[in-house]
């Protein structure tokens, strides 16, 4: 420490060049090879990766990708697959006849700028029709996908010329509602769909005017809102919302007809969103708020860097409190270089070092970390440098450094631990996201730490080493008047010294009963009721919510029947398959999205033996016997199928006509795939469920069953926990000792969209709730080796928890649930609500006083305003973050504020109060195991704290707390004086490190004096002052081991004019 205190004092410029030309090598190789991150993707790596269901989704992809490939072949599907929604009519023929595909096309709501109109108006369809022809038409070349819109279909039914709507009258608008009134009862039967069209003998008995242009079906189905209409009710005829469907996005984007409208693919997007920033596209009579453009990936680029505004603004606030307290322009800068520097480096080690090609959307959080942590470092330096030079106006600006780093650099050493463990703890989570974010943001702390221990300081040196040979106003820190200080410096001495200690140990019960009533009323919320909640949706909002995507998606969507349709199509009945010979691990790189990995197949699987046909025939029928099987009478076992057909009487093969099942090796591996036998299960009057999956050498390599549930999706974790279990239960108790590769056999969704949602929520709740118990299991260690107290430690942990109870809970009130970037920064909670614990505990340890709350005044004297100020410094910022346009910044910021002010509160009102009433006394609860040693010249660097009882007047240190002398704030006493020898001495095993004259007299006397208004019983005590001169009136301590003198040179060094400045 001494002699990197002597480079920074010496060589700070060197320094400084070391960092400079560190952070320009690793940017140039980053930029150079990997460039900016692209967030084209924003909801990539959201998926978990690693888990058994996702493994089991990843293979059964990949196996469809290779049956779409031709890779692998299978056996004919199931005949008796309902038709596809999406199916057309070859007698559609043209623009208005060509059917809305719903869910895949851009959309915007239209809605009347006054609430409660009706825009089945001529008014409001004119106006709706003028601003179509400004927003939509330009970007029309003919093509029908635009075409589909309310007015335009009422002048079709009116049998008008669609390319001018501007002549709509109520006359138009009264025939076309007649038509719709008198057709939807087909509609709301089910008779009237979207595939109808003359002679389509699904819509027999239909009347040919209902399925015109398919006008009256698109009109209640896409074009109008629930409410027209709503149950059949021909009397509701308003409509509040209407869709207009525009030409896909994404062909627009790539269109290079466009010409002079659009030159770049991205004014298009830039255009409409602008537009929809300003609240809506038109002014008049109707308006729309809300679309959905499909582009929501590639705006994300643009509103990312749009939002770094707030970036700015939240580093502006700090950069405004750092110029305020530290009355340097230099340092503030400093102080913004450290953080940019922070994330080029830790971008180098990121993609060059760990060689991870994927930097998700989420690492941004990072950056907003470090911008609320980053300056409380700078704080901790700068204090400690000045409070040192001020009270010894001849300490050396090496010993000044010195000072600094002893204290400081322990404390931020600590801190970022503790922040780096948080963040690091996400690395456990299955999602690759989250992952990727514990590397990346744990990565930023742990080298903002280094640039807080070289860059900084040698700032701070450089900048008083320039300041002392050419002055500069605007950048040299502003003295403070001790003479005369402030009113408002008064103001805040009175505060910190006087009115917060007398509160919180005057009504330390009260403050301790309030607050542990408030966290358990916190573990309630989060456990009990309402308890916290894992994402229950399968979309993620991106965007705050009035934005537009946001609006359509939260607001609008459910409030027409094609939107309506497709969450039904959703919900409805689980499909399960259960697979034989497919390997369901991810081998993948879990930290790369793109990578799923091969597929392997099961080697000892062998679908041909006879066990194996036994086996898979008896477990079908076992199978369709289970209570979670939807009407099991419908369903035929495909070896069930393949046992009939050996009795059937043909000449095409030699299959038939054996009359034995199972099949012997070779007719099992000939006849199962046999077009005769295929053909028998085409034409099977019932669902056969069972499926045959081949290699390209035609040899079966994975079988598996197919079949519904009886249990509807639902986004509810704990009821698909539930029936997951169940059936996977089952499968597991089935498979158990079978040969033939028959018990690696598993069970997932048919689609994957069955189990996605559940294996992203059972991955957030583990991995969240883990992910806590780590970081607060490191914290626990960290402030255990760094107080050496148990009961210290137990009392912070215990803050800590309701810390994190309290603001979870107020997370849940405000409704939030566990999404992917909630279970950041609730994992954050322990980071960042740990360090006042910290400073406190540490505080409390070190204060010179042997009385609970006497330690408590001294902690607070000392480092309640610096604590206060880094609060302050992350509230501010999260204040200017939670005004961003993306969801991500918003719920941070608002975690920041939240966790600032909780934590605060309970470190400053509940830990304090809780050692102040029940806080160790007199080696309580001390680890003794670990010890400093000496320095080789014999100064005694373990001296951190001096005992209260050896302290003359009665006052510790004469009225000075043990950070006031180890600061230099205090008083210095006269050199010579009895109260402050100029040579102390200690006694190397006591742990006060009590102070005696080195050579004189001994007196004795009673321990009667008065002590802060306490009497104490009386005790004997032997002391030498030179001359046996006048003894200190203060509390003795009896101690007769040897004691050892201090030599000069440490003397000189570290105890002029009697002050202790070894703290």
């Amino acid at each position: 420490m001494k002699r990197y205190a002597w480079l920074l004092t010496n060589y700070p410029q060197f320094v400084i060049l070391f960092d400079v030309v560190l952070v320009v090598v690793c940017t140039s190789i980053s930029m150079t090879i990997y460039g900016l991150p692209a967030f084209k993707e924003p909801l990539k790596g959201v998926s978990p990766r690693g888990t058994v269901i996702g493994g089991r989704q990843k293979a059964m992809q990949q196996v469809a990708d290779q049956l779409a490939s031709g890779e692998l072949t299978k056996a004919p599907s199931n005949p008796h697959t309902p038709p596809s929604a999406g199916q057309t009519s070859a007698a559609l023929f043209n623009c208005l006849n060509e059917p809305i595909m719903g869910l895949p096309n851009p959309r915007m709501v239209l809605e009347p700028t006054t609430s409660g109109k009706n825009l089945l108006s001529a008014k409001y369809l004119q106006a709706a029709c003028e601003w179509e022809n400004k927003y939509v038409r330009p970007f029309h070349r003919g093509n029908c996908s635009d075409l589909h819109s309310l007015h335009l279909y009422i002048r079709a039914l009116n049998g008008k010329n669609i390319s001018d709507c501007s002549d709509i009258n109520d006359a138009d608008v009264t025939t076309a509602l007649e038509v719709v009134q008198n057709c939807s009862q087909y509609y709301f039967d089910g008779l009237l769909a979207r595939h109808c069209a003359s002679g389509n003998p699904a819509c027999a008995g239909v009347p040919m005017l209902c399925y015109k242009h398919g006008a009256v079906y698109k009109i209640l189905h896409y074009l109008t809102d629930v409410d027209f209409m709503k149950d059949g009710d021909k009397t509701k005829t308003n409509v509040a919302y209407s869709v207009v469907y525009m030409r896909n996005a994404r062909d627009l984007l790539h269109d290079k007809w466009m010409g002079d409208w659009f030159a770049d693919p991205d004014e298009l997007r830039d255009y409409y969103m602008d537009e929809l920033d300003g609240g809506a596209v038109g002014k008049d009579l109707v308006k729309s708020r809300a679309m959905s453009l499909n582009v929501a990936p590639e705006t994300l680029t643009k509103y990312v860097f749009k939002d770094l505004m707030f970036f700015g603004i939240a580093m502006g606030s700090i950069l405004i409190l750092l110029f305020f307290y530290l009355r340097s322009v230099v340092l503030m800068f400093a102080t913004l270089a450290n953080v940019g520097c922070t994330i080029s480096v830790s971008y180098f080690l990121y993609m060059v070092v760990y060689r991870i090609p994927f930097f998700p959307f989420m690492n941004i959080v990072a950056g907003l970390l470090l911008i609320a942590i980053g300056a409380d470092g700078v704080f901790i330096l700068h204090d400690l440098k000045e409070e040192a030079q001020r009270h010894d106006k001849d300490l050396s600006l090496e010993g000044a450094t010195l000072k600094m780093l002893r204290h400081g650099a322990l404390s931020i050493f600590v801190t970022s631990c503790t922040t780096a463990a948080a963040v690091f703890s996400n690395v456990i989570s299955n999602v690759t996201s989250l992952r990727c974010f514990g590397i990346y943001g744990g990565t930023c702390v742990l080298v903002n730490l280094w640039f807080l221990l070289t860059f900084a300081p040698a700032v701070i040196v450089l900048t008083e080493k320039v300041n002392a040979r050419h002055p500069v106003k605007c950048c040299r820190p502003r003295p403070k008047d001790e003479d005369k200080p402030s009113r408002l410096s008064r103001a805040a001495a009175l505060f910190w010294k006087t009115y917060l200690p007398k509160a919180v140990t005057t009504f330390a019960p009260l403050w301790i009963a309030h607050f542990l009533l408030l966290g358990i009323g916190g573990i309630v919320v989060v456990f009990v009721a309402p308890k916290l909640k894992v994402q229950s949706e399968r979309e993620y909002p991106i965007f705050h919510s009035n934005q537009a995507f946001e609006l359509y998606r939260w607001h609008y969507r459910d409030s027409f029947r094609f939107e309506l349709e497709q969450l039904a199509r959703e919900r409805s009945r689980m499909n399960v398959q259960i697979v034989w010979g497919v390997d369901g691990t991810d081998n993948g790189n879990q930290f790369n999205p793109d990578d799923p990995g091969t597929l392997r197949f099961d080697g000892d699987f062998d679908l041909y033996h006879p066990d194996s046909q036994r086996f898979l025939r008896t477990f079908c029928t076992d199978l369709l016997n289970q209570s979670f099987i939807h009407d099991a009478s419908n369903y035929e076992c495909f070896f069930d199928v393949v046992a009939s057909a050996t009795n059937e009487t043909c000449k095409e093969h030699r299959c038939c006509e054996k009359g034995m099942f199972p099949m012997t090796y070779l007719d099992a591996k000939d006849c199962l795939k046999n077009d005769s036998i295929q053909a028998l299960m085409v034409n099977a009057n019932k669902t056969v469920i069972g499926q045959a999956i081949y290699d390209t050498s035609g040899n079966a390599v994975a079988f598996r069953y197919s079949i519904q549930t009886n249990e509807n999706w639902t986004t509810e974790y704990s009821d698909m926990n539930t029936f997951y279990k169940k059936v996977n239960k089952y499968v597991r108790d089935r498979l158990t000792n079978e040969a033939h590769g028959l018990d690696n056999g598993w069970v997932v969704g048919l689609s994957g969209m069955e189990l996605d949602l559940y294996d992203l929520q059972d991955a957030l709740s583990r991995g969240t709730l883990l992910g806590i118990a780590l970081s607060v299991g490191i914290g626990f260690l960290v402030l255990l080796f760094t107080s050496l107290n148990v009961l210290i430690t137990f009392y912070a942990m215990l803050t800590i928890s309701l810390t994190i109870a309290v603001t979870m809970a107020a997370l849940v009130l405000l409704g939030w649930e566990v999404t992917l970037f909630d279970s950041i920064v609730i994992s954050l909670a322990v980071g960042l609500s740990i360090d006042f614990s910290i400073h406190y505990g540490i505080g409390y340890k070190v204060a010179p006083s042997q009385h609970r709350k006497d330690r408590v005044h001294d902690v607070l004297c000392s480092i309640g305003s610096a604590v206060a100020m880094a609060a302050i410094t992350t509230f501010a910022a999260g204040t200017s973050v939670s005004f961003g346009l993306l969801v991500t910044y918003k719920h941070f910021g608002t975690f920041l504020m939240l966790v600032m002010t909780i934590s605060w509160c309970f470190g400053t009102l509940f830990f304090l109060p809780l050692l102040s009433v029940l806080g160790p006394r007199q080696g309580f609860g001390e680890i003794a195991c670990w010890k400093k040693k000496d320095d080789v010249d014999g100064d005694a660097t373990s001296d951190q704290y001096i005992s209260k009882d050896y302290m003359p007047n009665g006052l510790p240190n004469g009225g000075l707390s043990g950070m006031e002398l180890a600061r230099g704030t205090g008083e210095k006493a006269a050199i010579g004086s009895p109260y402050y020898p100029q040579s102390p001495v200690y006694d190397d095993n006591y742990r006060g490190r009590r102070w005696t004259p080195p050579d004189g007299g001994r007196y004795n006397r009673s321990r009667s004096a008065p002590h802060k208004g306490r009497s104490r019983s009386a005790k004997s005590d032997n002391r030498v002052f030179p001359n046996n001169s006048q003894s200190p009136q203060h509390n003795g301590f009896v101690s007769n081991r040897p004691h050892r003198s201090a030599s000069p040179q440490s003397r000189d060094r570290n105890y002029r004019d009697g002050v202790n400045y070894r703290y």
